[in-house]
């Protein structure tokens, strides 16, 4: 068995609600001040909380509603990073794989992926091999005090007959062989970013949704807080802190401005699509060559086949990024060249979705090429001490950022950096085996097999406090009969998650929306279950539902 940490105090390491603490925000004084509700924001959040600091986290919008939600929703070391040479990058998130597949067990799992090669593909199948061995060694402790039902295997080298007896669906023509690997996937990382958030403030953090930070506060140099607009009840804030975190994303360099002074640092947006499509093979990941050169990858996700991704440099409307229906067919085509199985077409994608990876500029240097490494800016040489911006990153780290961050945070407080994080379960990762825990909600509530499943990769060990707290029947109904997910997580979400629209529910607290919800059908049953919660009128539920419809929607140039 994994031996974990358990949290200090009384603390728990499964807490099951997250509560708006705006009065806190507004009579306390804190040790630091954290802006973004991303999975970095709540991270560093989470990090400082269980330190013993005094925390605030606020979040402009919705948690995770960003990048976070719109990514390849991979926790992975990036094997493409070791054509660039980035091996401490590497080494870095192969490490946070461990402790993530450790920490959350119901929010993280493996996923085979297979590495088809051609007799056409520029790269030598030797130079695949050589990178499955250089990965493996870098994830040399992958299996380190990891349970027996969480151990990865190592690479394989397959033949090309094996390969097409573990996926019919591969291009046969020209196929030589190929190389499979396992790493590890986040289905849900709103979940993930949600649950770092309930952690953070079981630890004591204060937190809050829709409340966008519109300018910081310094005094002799120094911060001492920020100004804030609490969107939810309309009033302004001033929040007493002595240091602020900028985790704010993409819209770092907005939070650098209120400096007064040129940010130091500049973001180079960079868009990546993906779609959602009905099954494409079976229970493997597939990395593909196009033909322009370009990877494209298939993962398997929730019972649908996930692909994606593009990498260009974006300059539109940061608060509005779409697939746009050009985007939507060049993937398509891409998918049926290098799976001409699929056959492919606009009508099996059930949805479409954008955002954009806020990487460091570099002159001259393409998206694809830019560093997915991660920098803590100290604004103190600029007169601002006690002011950091962290810029970059990926999903993978965003606990070592928090580390680092807080490290440099206890230095400059004049205290010894002291992370328990690596061994404190996240949200209800205190779990043990995941099949025993679906078991027991399976026949403890007479739940189908899938809806059991589904809450205990959301929830894992709150999901039978949830049922207990949510317990007559009409809480068990499904939102849609397709899908797992049922009333009581919207009363949940709503209750114990500081959901306040239809899409922070479809979107962020279940994947319902994410899986499909074409005609809106499940938003609607959500849109009827919250207004009942929160006494929408009725022109406020039609509000919250066009609103929602409006996030699902692609562009049309």
């Amino acid at each position: 068995m994994v031996a974990v940490a358990k949290p200090p105090g009384n603390a728990s390491s499964a807490p099951l609600s997250l509560t708006r603490a705006i009065d806190r925000l507004e009579s306390e004084s804190f040790d630091v001040a954290v802006v973004g509700g991303g999975i970095s924001g709540v991270a560093i959040a989470h990090e400082a909380a269980a330190r013993g600091l005094k925390v605030a986290l606020l979040e402009r919008s919705d948690f995770a509603s960003g990048t976070t939600t719109a990514s390849t929703k991979l926790i992975h070391g990036g094997v493409r990073y070791l054509e660039s040479y980035e091996f401490g990058l590497v080494r870095e998130a192969l490490r946070e794989r461990r402790i993530l597949l450790n920490l959350a067990p119901h929010l993280v799992n493996t996923v085979p992926f297979m590495v088809p090669h051609y007799d056409h593909d520029p790269v030598p199948r030797w130079m695949v091999d050589l990178g499955m061995v250089l990965y493996d060694l870098l994830s040399y402790d992958k299996n380190w005090k990891m349970r027996p039902d969480r151990r990865m295997p190592r690479w394989q080298s397959l033949s090309r007959s094996r390969m097409l007896e573990l996926e019919p669906s591969l291009r046969a023509q020209g196929l030589t062989g190929g190389a499979m690997y396992y790493d590890g996937q986040v289905p849900s990382p709103a979940r993930l970013t949600v649950e770092f958030a309930k952690s953070a403030q079981a630890h004591g953090a204060a937190v809050a949704n829709y409340c966008e930070v519109v300018g910081l506060m310094i005094e002799n140099g120094k911060a001492v807080g920020v100004e804030a607009r609490d969107l939810r009840g309309a009033r302004d804030l001033r929040i007493k802190a002595k240091v602020v975190v900028n985790a704010a994303g993409l819209w770092a360099t907005k939070v650098m401005g209120f400096l007064r002074h040129e940010p130091t640092h500049k973001l180079a947006p960079s868009k990546g699509i993906h779609l959602i499509t009905r099954p494409l093979m079976r229970e493997h990941a597939a990395v593909f060559l196009t033909r322009a050169g370009r990877k494209l990858m298939v993962i398997p996700w929730l019972g649908k086949s996930l692909i994606g991704t593009t990498d260009v440099f974006y300059q539109g409307d940061i608060e509005r990024i779409r697939a746009t229906r050009d985007e939507i067919a060049k993937m398509i085509d891409e998918v049926n060249e290098v799976l001409p199985s699929a056959q492919l077409s606009e009508a099996d994608i059930d949805r479409a979705y954008a955002g954009c990876r806020p990487l460091i500029a570099k002159e001259g240097v393409s998206s694809l090429d830019l560093s997915r490494h991660w920098e803590i800016v100290d604004h103190a040489r600029e007169g601002s001490a006690g002011v950091y911006s962290v810029i970059g990153g990926k999903l993978t780290t965003s606990r070592s950022v928090a580390e680092h961050v807080i490290n440099r945070i206890e230095h400059h407080l004049g205290q010894k950096a002291r992370s328990i994080t690596k061994g404190l379960p996240i949200g209800g990762g205190d779990i043990g085996p995941i099949a025993d825990a679906v078991s027991r909600i399976e026949q403890g509530h007479g739940l189908p097999h899938e809806v059991a499943n589904a809450l205990v990769h959301a929830y894992g060990s709150c999901a039978e406090a949830i049922l207990a707290r949510y317990d007559d029947p009409s809480a068990l109904e499904r939102i849609r009969p397709d899908m797992p997910y049922i009333r009581a997580e919207v009363r949940q979400a709503v209750e114990g998650e500081m959901a306040f629209s239809v899409a922070d529910v479809a979107l962020r607290r279940t994947d319902l929306g994410n899986l499909g919800d074409k005609n809106a059908d499940g938003g609607k049953v959500i849109a009827q279950e919250m207004q009942r919660l929160l006494g929408w009128t009725d022109a406020e539920r039609e509000k919250q539902l066009a609103e929602y419809v409006d996030a699902l929607a692609v562009d049309s140039l």
